[in-house]
């Protein structure tokens, strides 16, 4: 079933069609590699009636952001669905700890916890990771092109350089503000001082939606470099396009 999106930006159901998301109980999960990381996404977009790649309006709907609303009847048979999804795939999340991806919305958590109480695995709260702030994006950033970027993505990097430089030092970065061209190329967060004893540990990061996979990738080398876990894995509720 595919979703519909009225006037009024409320997303629902429509079992007749496949457009923006596939939901279905057999094209589901799709997974992929992002370097070593393995992804498993519980439904999978598609770009039939969709070209933004930084959004959704399923996910922009369940997190109530952008003016999209959905109402409880369908939420909860997205939830309803997707966890009969994940517990197809259960036996292959082999991890010793969910965590949700850092946000200022809830749903990454809301899925960290579905998947946490369908593998019977513990909840991690993200405590130990922080948003950087702008000034310490440009202490880093600052005048270091990376040497990989064509012309067009390096002006692209030197353009979010200046936006950084005119606004406030103390702001918390924003990577829905980067172009995606160009996410791969910063580390918006950070470890804090109280960083708990993961060493050893297999977790899995629960997020909501897949554009460009920088986050993932970006709290994975943290979780490996800064703390000692081996690759992570994930579980995204949308696939990219």
């Amino acid at each position: 079933m595919g979703i519909n999106i009225s006037a009024t930006n409320f997303v629902a159901f429509d079992d007749t069609h496949q457009r923006r998301v596939n939901t279905s109980l057999e094209g589901n999960p799709t997974v992929e590699m992002l370097g070593d990381i393995r992804v498993h996404h519980i439904f999978q977009r598609n770009n039939d009636g969709d070209l933004n790649r930084d959004g959704n309006p399923l996910v922009k709907a369940m997190k109530e952001m952008d003016g999209y609303r959905i109402v409880p009847m369908y939420r909860e048979q997205f939830m309803a669905r997707a966890r009969l999804i994940v517990e197809g795939v259960a036996g292959d999340l082999d991890v010793d700890t969910v965590m949700p991806m850092p946000s200022s919305y809830s749903f990454s958590r809301e899925i960290a916890v579905l998947v946490s109480d369908v593998i019977g695995r513990e909840l991690l709260e993200p405590t130990f990771l922080r948003k950087r702030t702008i000034g310490e994006m440009l202490a880093q950033y600052d005048g270091n092109v990376p040497a990989h970027l064509n012309d067009r993505l390096a002006k692209l990097y030197k353009h979010q350089l200046g936006v950084w430089q005119g606004s406030k030092p103390g702001q918390l970065v924003s990577m829905k503000r980067i172009d995606t061209k160009i996410r791969s190329c910063f580390q918006p967060l950070c470890l804090t001082e109280d960083v708990p004893d993961l060493g050893g540990r297999r977790i899995l990061i629960a997020d909501d939606l897949l554009a460009t996979g920088s986050s993932i990738v970006g709290v994975a080398s943290l979780l490996q470099d800064g703390i000692g876990c081996p690759t992570p894995s994930a579980v995204c509720f949308l696939s990219g396009l």
